[in-house]
């Protein structure tokens, strides 16, 4: 017995230096590298949840790295005891000025550039998803006497063999406002507060036996904007995307033909992001084939009495005309909008020195930033957010 209790003493000395310097470790990785912070606000939501009951918690990699514009960065500022994760919208020798809720002059000092097409963007933020949210209590189907739409197990069948082309009987109309602060499935973020400039629709589209003239719409500000798909023969269609304003003529920013499924399902994406408008078509298996705008020019609306850019109306619209088609997969996006409040970046561009970066919340009009705040030095940078930890699910 002495004999075991002799070798069980002896095996735990032996393990005592190996925790002690395991427990170190640990502590040092928690200290130097790696550290976890709970996000305890609503400013970068969706991307990051907090300030509500299933806050998450944010593993944290510490050092600065190279930040790229759009990165994620965990920073300290003056007075405050919880670091803050903000977005990288600025960097160091850029102008910054924020425009009817876009950035300007981003790529160089010179004022009244935005950031092209193909260049890198954070996801964009769901406002409306058919799997989540049902289709009739978001969307106005039809015109005043005629209603062509039927909800079927695929989703909804538009009947307009009767609708003549143009027709908003064959339209369903986006019925809510669309907000900076709207996030699709988030009670506390309702469609209160100034209008989003940006939004994407898409869908998945199949044509009937006699395939309608499809059509989608966009709104921003006093302009309309209109992606019209007429099918031909052997999986082409015509593609147009139009520009009316009112007072105006229509504009033909962009045609051209692109493939549209004859029989499957093809998958449509109408977007308008820093006024830029893009038609993009994937037919089922095969490669997405996009019709894009240069920039253009919006008008306010002459209701927008305080040329805040304000959107009225129905933003949003999809359908067709003289023919049949099946639509499902209806979803809409917004982009980031920046609200119009603090003093940085508002009425002329903010200059970022050689180490200085401007920073602002994803979820604009309950975010505390650059805008407030001014830029940020390289020094208030903590690390970079890399992970969700919690909570597991």
């Amino acid at each position: 017995m002495r004999e075991l209790l002799r070798s069980s003493t002896a095996a735990r000395a032996k393990w005592v230096p190996v925790a002690g310097t395991a427990l170190v470790l640990l502590v040092l990785v928690r200290l130097f590298v790696f550290g976890i912070y709970e996000v305890d606000s609503r400013s970068m939501a969706p991307t990051l949840r907090g300030g509500f009951e299933g806050s998450e918690s944010v593993l944290v990699r510490y050092g600065r790295g190279d930040i790229e514009r759009f990165d994620l960065v965990v920073l300290r500022r003056p007075g405050v005891k919880a670091p803050r994760v903000k977005r990288v919208v600025g960097l160091p020798g850029e102008s910054v000025e924020l425009v009817l809720g876009d950035v300007e002059g981003q790529e160089r000092p010179d004022r009244g550039e935005r950031l092209p097409l193909s260049a890198p963007r954070p996801p964009l933020v769901e406002v409306f998803s058919d799997v989540r949210d049902e289709v009739g209590e978001w969307f106005q189907m039809g015109g005043t006497e005629v209603n062509p739409w039927q909800e079927r197990e695929e989703g909804w069948h538009l009947a307009a063999e009767d609708v003549p082309s143009g027709a908003a009987a064959g339209t369903m109309f986006f019925a809510k406002r669309l907000t900076a602060g709207h996030i699709s499935g988030d009670p506390e973020a309702g469609p209160g507060g100034v209008s989003a400039a940006d939004c994407v629709l898409g869908c998945e589209v199949r044509l009937g036996e006699v395939p309608a003239e499809l059509h989608f719409i966009l709104r921003e500000q006093g302009d309309t904007f209109r992606a019209e798909l007429d099918p031909g023969v052997g999986g082409e269609c015509s593609a147009r995307i139009l520009q009316r304003w009112r007072g105006g003529d229509e504009l033909v920013l962009a045609e051209s033909a692109l493939s549209l499924s004859k029989e499957g399902w093809t998958t449509i994406r109408f977007g308008n992001v820093d006024d830029q408008l893009f038609l993009e078509l994937t037919p089922k298996g095969s490669e997405t084939e996009r019709l894009a705008s240069g920039s253009v020019v919006n008008h306010l609306d002459p209701s927008d009495r305080m040329a805040a850019g304000e959107t009225y109306g129905h933003r949003i619209g999809l359908g067709g005309a003289a023919g049949s088609a099946d639509f499902q997969s209806i979803r809409v996006w917004r982009d980031f909008h920046y609200t119009d409040r603090g003093t940085h970046g508002k009425g002329e561009p903010v200059r970022l020195g050689p180490s200085e970066l401007f920073v602002l919340g994803d979820n604009s009009p309950e975010s505390r930033d650059g805008r407030d705040w001014g830029p940020i030095t390289m020094g208030d940078v903590l690390g970079r957010p890399t992970h969700v930890v919690l909570p597991l699910s």
